[in-house]
């Protein structure tokens, strides 16, 4: 009669190494995808990936897209666009947790979720919590709002000064939508006293232009080194460059004598790109 419940002891016990095994397998996997990357690019190395059904191919990672993903053999060089469907179910995890990190990376904040979430599920008042994003400020003449604070840090290896976190004002409010980084800014450049222009002397004003270029190309190498070359458009004042990748969309956004702003925003949110319109 004892010997039962000692034969269940050890099936039990059996079950629970068997778990830990599997687990510590797939820990190895995920480990040895990340391994060895160069500080410079996670693209910058071969990746083995392994499709639905079962077949493996060894290729470097291009570019991110909406539905599908460029990746270059490392056997013959040859550029293929796979969808992720295409992919088994780790091969997608390990891709998307690579952009994640890589774009994370280049950002210098580390905003986008590595797991199978997107930015739009966070809770607004979790991400502004998160970032230390504690001032709520109202937008004149409506009834929306947003969150702001002073950031006073590097993103995208150019001088941020604010990020913003607006939220979904056309679903769930709670919900995060619209993200807003603002760089150089008329608060780099404040008036001296008795001065009455927004930006004051005029050396000011040229300052500013030329800190808003700075920044400008540089926000632009690292985001076309991940994505590929923006999309311009231009509409009267306001010059934006556009990047789209795996749902999200990230505009640069030049105004005219005042500041350079990275919005990130669902790329559902905006009309689909005009591929004649590639950057050169």
């Amino acid at each position: 009669m004892a010997s039962q419940p000692v034969s269940d002891l050890i099936n039990r016990l059996y079950k629970i190494i068997m778990k830990i095994t599997i687990y510590s397998i797939v820990l190895l996997l995920s480990l040895s995808w990340l391994q060895a990357a160069p500080a410079g690019s996670l693209f910058d190395r071969v990746y083995e990936l392994t499709a639905s059904d079962g077949r493996k191919l060894r290729a470097k990672v291009l570019e991110f897209k909406v539905e599908t993903v460029s990746v270059e053999a490392e056997a013959n060089k040859t550029v293929y666009e796979i969808p992720y469907l295409k992919f088994n179910q780790l091969t997608q995890t390990q891709l998307h947790q690579l952009w994640a990190m890589e774009v994370n990376q280049k950002l210098g904040i580390s905003i986008i979720p590595e797991d199978s979430s997107t930015l739009w599920n966070n809770d607004i008042l979790e991400f502004a919590k998160k970032f230390s994003i504690e001032r709520k400020i109202l937008i004149p003449n409506t009834a929306d709002y947003y969150y702001l604070t002073d950031y006073e840090a590097n993103i995208l290896g150019a001088r941020a000064y604010y990020v913003r976190a607006y939220p979904n004002d056309l679903g769930d409010k709670t919900k995060l939508k619209h993200l807003e980084i603002e760089f150089a800014n008329a608060k780099a450049f404040p008036l001296g006293k008795g001065e009455s222009t927004i930006f004051g002397m005029a050396q000011d004003s040229k300052a500013l232009d030329a800190a808003m270029k700075e920044g400008k190309e540089t926000i632009r190498k690292k985001l076309t080194s991940s994505f590929g070359k923006g999309v311009v458009n231009t509409n009267g004042e306001h010059a934006f460059t556009r990047w789209d990748s795996k749902g999200y969309s990230f505009l640069l956004e030049t105004r005219n004598l005042d500041a350079l702003l990275l919005h990130v925003v669902p790329t559902s949110s905006l009309p689909s790109l005009d591929k004649d319109n590639n950057e050169k």
